[in-house]
């Protein structure tokens, strides 16, 4: 009915990156786009390495753009 609750979990992944290569499709952004371009005025999406800008396709992949392994971290040290 229309009040059933339904469990989707991550299939909203799938959705959201659907719409976001529709958007793409009718012109409306690019998926490599800072996500900076789409936010709201006065508020700062960090750089990665403060280099390079997340981009909208990190999002729909679930990614951050980051390096896996951080430089200087306690992964880098010898033991």
């Amino acid at each position: 009915s229309m009040n059933s609750l339904i469990r989707i979990a991550s299939i909203t992944k799938l959705m959201t990156s659907e719409v976001m290569l529709k958007l793409q499709d009718d012109g409306k952004l690019l998926v490599t786009d800072p996500l900076q371009k789409y936010s709201y005025y006065g508020v700062d999406i960090p750089l990665v390495n403060n280099q390079s800008p997340i981009r909208l396709y990190h999002l729909a992949t679930h990614t951050s753009g980051f390096p896996r392994e951080q430089l200087g971290g306690k992964w880098g040290r010898r033991v």
